[in-house]
């Protein structure tokens, strides 16, 4: 699941061994680097969550188009209840998803304290994309 969908995100882990720090290039002091953090990770946070929210918009908009196309029994699956029901449910995730990160973003230009619902904002769109993606693969069955 390492950077799962962000493969473009070249994210290495980095250690230190036996580093010396002269006190003229210390910024803030010892103990201040996981604060900056944390408050950098609730900054970014809505950003990667409106990310996931298009990707889960980009997997509803190909498997409603898809639905709409494929025919089974006659009609386009679409308008079979399973499928209808998938798409509708993709469609909801998405537009909650969607109301989350853009409030966690507000908070960020407002200047507030954000962690609450950035961390959700991230959380929640997420979790929605992955479903998302797995149920439009769902809708297109062999052809996913």
């Amino acid at each position: 699941e390492l950077n799962m969908g962000q493969r473009a995100s070249d994210t290495r882990g980095i250690i230190f061994e036996d580093v010396r720090i002269p006190k003229e290039n210390v910024l803030l002091g010892e103990g201040h680097g996981f604060r900056i953090a944390m408050e950098t990770f609730n900054k970014t946070r809505p950003a990667v969550a409106a990310s996931a929210v298009g990707l889960a918009k980009r997997a509803f908009d190909e498997a409603s188009k898809y639905s709409l196309e494929r025919k089974a029994f006659g009609v386009p699956i679409a308008s079979h209840q399973a499928v209808a029901f998938l798409l509708a449910d993709m469609a909801i995730g998405i537009e909650t998803a969607r109301l989350s990160w853009q409030k966690s973003a507000w908070e960020v230009d407002q200047g507030r304290k954000n962690a609450y619902l950035a961390s959700i904002a991230k959380a929640y769109a997420s979790d929605v994309a992955n479903k998302c993606a797995t149920d439009a693969v769902q809708i297109f069955g062999g052809n996913g």
